[in-house]
């Protein structure tokens, strides 16, 4: 819930509306800087439900980190694969590997409960599937970019670097170096010093 808060989900949600502003969904908000301000409310409030039922609510029912930790390290189709399986595949607070219901849960349940203070979306299980869908979608395309996130930067010369202070996936160690991050106990913080920055962000 940390990040909930933080400017860029706020840049995020003016996106957002100003979409949902080009689009007029949700007609009776209207147009306008009174329109856009409306629009721009319940876009905050998409983020903060979200971030509390994904992040914090279903995590601690479940007893489960939903986090996503970068790889890091191995071939194009290894990390790819890591990346995607982490929508279905999450850490349980002991260690385990166990589905990911947060993220299941949390995005069905954010996607329902939008329904009141939405007055444009249309209503039904049909819909709330939809939206759910692609809101999920959209998370797995999320840990593809986070996983890749350090070449990316790299490759474009971007100025936007992974974080220093988050976990990480270990790399595997030369004693086992067919080890899969995600196979064993949950990852440990970095120790610092001249290790490979990453980041450790959810959905």
């Amino acid at each position: 819930m940390e990040d909930t808060f933080e400017p860029v989900n706020f840049l995020d949600a003016g996106w957002d509306a100003a979409l949902a502003q080009a689009a007029n969904d949700d007609p009776t908000f209207g147009q306008g800087v009174a329109g856009f301000g409306k629009r721009y409310g319940v876009a905050v409030l998409d983020n903060v439900s979200g971030d509390f039922l994904n992040t914090f609510l279903y995590p601690s029912i479940f007893r489960q980190d939903p986090r996503y930790y970068r790889l890091g390290h191995g071939g194009f189709h290894k990390r790819l694969g890591y990346a995607l399986r982490h929508t279905f595949v999450a850490h349980s607070d002991s260690g385990h590997l166990m589905p990911n219901y947060s993220e299941w849960f949390g995005t069905v349940s954010a996607k329902a409960l939008s329904n009141l203070y939405h007055p444009g979306n249309e209503r039904g299980l049909g819909t709330v599937a939809e939206r759910s869908g692609i809101s999920i979608s959209t998370d797995m395309a999320w840990d593809i970019a986070r996983e890749f996130w350090p070449e990316i930067t790299h490759t474009f010369h971007l100025p936007f670097q992974p974080r220093h202070n988050e976990w990480a996936a270990n790399p595997a160690s030369p004693a086992d170096p067919g080890k899969h991050p995600l196979d064993g106990a949950k990852p440990a913080p970095p120790a610092g010093g001249n290790g490979s920055p990453v980041d450790a962000t959810h959905q």
